[in-house]
């Protein structure tokens, strides 16, 4: 619903091309993380291309997002998408296996920027804990995040989407994720830990072998 200062809303994207579909799956594309998009114009057509943080194309938004994006664009207001989930479609005969995912917009006045920059980063993380929570939010919604700056929390929470021969395979940060995270912040205690991991499995590897040949 948009407001006066305020638009929020999840929205949908497909990524046809297997390239796409590549970069969507690595761990490259994270739940909560924030998505880079550009608005193209090819052959009289309008679209909206995402890519995730380091550059890859990962999809094309649906045609109802996309408006919403330019038109928040043309309002002058700043605006972020961020990875919601993340569906591989299984094949069949009508069609061939396919990748598609969600995303949450949210658009915001650059005068609110001190607020809604907060918020959305706590949308983010909620999304990252496997939690949908609700951006649509009414007017009084919006003057709480502003007044809270940026610390209040939506209560309602957004249904996943559910169709038959498609399959979730991200809706939230996996322990692995988390390590990849971690590592990229170069996090020496957790170098540490994921060194000391790799060390356990070796040996436990090691012991396996000897036991069963017996030396």
């Amino acid at each position: 619903m948009a407001v006066s200062s305020y638009f929020g809303s999840y929205g949908t994207f497909q990524a046809p091309e297997r390239e796409q579909g590549v970069h969507l799956l690595s761990a490259d594309s994270l739940v909560g993380d924030e998505l880079a998009f550009e608005v193209r114009n090819e052959g009289g057509k309008t679209t909206v291309v995402l890519a995730n943080r380091f550059g890859g194309e990962i999809g094309v938004l649906d045609a109802k997002t996309a408006h919403d994006v330019q038109l928040c664009q043309a309002r002058g207001w700043n605006v972020r998408l961020l990875l919601a989930s993340v569906y591989v479609k299984q094949a069949s005969k009508e069609s061939h296996m396919g990748h598609w995912g969600e995303v949450v917009l949210m658009a915001y006045a650059p005068e609110c920027a001190d607020s809604f920059d907060v918020f959305t980063r706590n949308m983010a993380r909620l999304l990252g804990e496997g939690i949908r929570p609700e951006v649509d939010l009414m007017q009084s919604s919006v003057a709480q995040v502003i007044d809270s700056g940026g610390a209040w929390q939506p209560n309602g929470r957004r249904a996943a989407i559910s169709k038959e021969g498609n399959v979730l395979v991200k809706g939230r940060l996996s322990m692995n994720d988390k390590l990849v995270e971690q590592a990229r912040k170069r996090n020496p205690g957790c170098m540490v830990a994921g060194g000391a991991f790799i060390a356990l499995v070796v040996f436990l590897v090691v012991y396996l072998v000897k036991l069963l040949l017996c030396f």
